[in-house]
């Protein structure tokens, strides 16, 4: 009866000494995955970071009419609109269409922003990050009065 009670703790014992070993067996494998690297030469520039996010998607004539649109460029003709959006496809820009005095005029913009300060705020971020473009150029708009001219 003795032999029978050593050879259960022997077998308990190893049993508990396989279980506890086990874990540890593991350790080296989890060191070993690989984790995704944040690529640290993507910035947010500020003037998108300070844009304002509705909710949800909507159209702009949907939206608050107190914001402020800050305005790049305007044109009156769709292909110098869209040859400019495309030679800045770098940067993250914003179109709308307008109908004034019987003429279609097509706005690239920044984005929409919750004061004209902010506006202000991220046409300036934004010159300072591409002193190529011609600051006489930025406007600050707000949205309520354009939004009688804005074609869906």
């Amino acid at each position: 009866m003795i032999g029978t009670l050593t050879i259960k703790r022997i077998a308990f014992v190893s049993l508990f000494a396989a279980f506890c070993v086990t874990p540890t067996q593991f350790a080296p494998a989890q060191e070993d995955q690989v984790r995704p690297i944040r690529n640290a030469s993507v910035i947010t520039p500020i003037y998108t970071l300070l844009a304002y996010r509705p909710q949800e998607t909507a159209h702009l004539a949907d939206l608050d009419d107190e914001l402020i649109i800050a305005q790049i460029a305007s044109f009156t003709d769709v292909s110098q609109a869209r040859l400019f959006i495309e030679f800045h496809s770098s940067i993250q820009l914003h179109g709308v269409r307008l109908l004034y005095d019987d003429t279609v005029h097509y706005i690239v913009y920044l984005g929409l922003y919750e004061d004209d300060d902010t506006a202000r705020w991220a046409h300036e971020s934004f010159a300072e990050e591409n002193p190529k473009y011609l600051v006489s150029n930025f406007k600050r708009l707000r949205l309520g009065d354009l939004k009688p001219n804005i074609l869906r």
